[in-house]
């Protein structure tokens, strides 16, 4: 079986009900799901995913880059991609688009319908229309078109509901084929390169690469000292127990699980970044790019110019002047016993690996 082709429709890929459930009840009041929302999402798929079908055969692949963004949480990818998104130069998916994420094409289509001015007859619809702010809780952003997480898209074509490493068994039932057809889909629809966080990926950036030619990554850093406090916080903000786990899970999870907090967020950091940079090692250099948190709050514009020189896409400076020539750093805290704790375990743990290749 090609790793381009994939063997299992999307739609039939199975999650296990202990992974999609798992800590739903532990989660603060906002992160609760809306069975609401849940039961309208899936009348509109049941009566719209014959018509998405019908779409993906006209689209083999997408023609244009596909730019994912990877990295650790709390390391300023939404930042990068809200950037990206006020570029102007790519697509991405909206809040709007990810309420489609079984039928984005037609998703697509009644964005543009909707927020185009091109499409808007007499400014009808004008009052809609606003950039979206650069803030975000967790990943989330506000407004329509707010950059989405779209994991529920991106959970379709792959047998896991978290982000992590997938097992040769579990790529080889990655519908690739359909993904590719439904990036294609996106891309036509709105005539420009779809850009989307790319977590779910991350852990086999090797397979993907691959599979997925169009495919080019950003790599998102962040100084560890001030991810790790970051991901603390999230835990507490959005779990009743900081004691649980939460966003991605590197290979090292299974060990980490069994450690304290402390420990799980200064390994989950330090082997995501290093699985990260390890496999993208072995990447043609033209397909990948690193940009930290730090320069992309100090120098946007520097930073927007860098990837347009680097990807070969000079739209990604086309909007310059809509964007701030800087924005406030989220790293001015400093000290703290739980600080010098997590940047300690992160120091023993890397100097760990570099020493010995033992995994603490």
């Amino acid at each position: 079986m090609s790793h381009r082709e994939g063997k299992t429709d999307a739609a039939h890929i199975a999650k296990p009900e202990s992974l999609v459930l798992e800590h739903i009840a532990d989660r603060r009041q906002a992160f609760q799901p809306n069975p609401q929302l849940e039961s309208l999402l899936e009348q509109l798929q049941q009566l719209l995913n014959p018509v998405q079908k019908l779409v993906n055969t006209r689209h083999a692949a997408p023609r244009m880059p596909v730019f994912g963004l990877v990295g650790c949480p709390r390391s300023g990818i939404t930042f990068a991609s809200q950037l990206l998104a006020a570029s102007g130069a790519v697509c991405w998916p909206s809040n709007l688009l990810s309420r489609f994420a079984h039928m984005p094409y037609l998703g697509a289509l009644i964005q543009e319908l909707l927020f185009n001015p091109e499409f808007d007859l007499g400014g009808e619809f004008a009052e809609l229309r606003h950039t979206p702010p650069m803030r975000s809780r967790l990943g989330k952003t506000d407004g329509p078109l707010g950059v989405s997480e779209f994991f529920h898209f991106w959970r379709r074509f792959l047998p896991t509901y978290e982000p992590e490493l997938l097992s040769q068994e579990q790529l080889e039932q990655v519908s690739i084929k359909e993904l590719r057809s439904e990036l294609a889909g996106i891309e036509a629809a709105f005539g420009k390169p779809f850009m989307s966080k790319a977590k779910m990926l991350q852990f086999n950036l090797d397979y993907f690469m691959q599979a997925l030619p169009e495919l080019r990554i950003i790599h998102i850093q962040r100084a560890p000292e001030h991810v790790m406090p970051s991901i603390l916080r999230a835990r507490r903000t959005y779990y009743r127990d900081e004691r649980l786990w939460w966003s991605v899970k590197p290979a090292e999870y299974g060990q980490l699980i069994k450690e304290d907090p402390i420990t799980q967020i200064a390994g989950q950091v330090y082997y995501t970044d290093r699985s990260i940079s390890r496999q993208l090692e072995s990447i043609a250099p033209e397909r990948w790019i690193r940009l930290d948190y730090e320069s992309l709050c100090a120098d946007p514009h520097g930073c927007l110019r860098k990837l347009a020189s680097h990807f070969q896409l000079p739209d990604f400076t086309q909007n310059l002047e809509a964007i701030a020539e800087s924005f406030p750093c989220g790293n001015a805290t400093q000290g703290g016993e739980e600080q010098q704790q997590l940047v300690a375990r992160y120091r023993a743990i890397s100097q760990a690996d570099a020493g010995n290749g033992k995994r603490v």
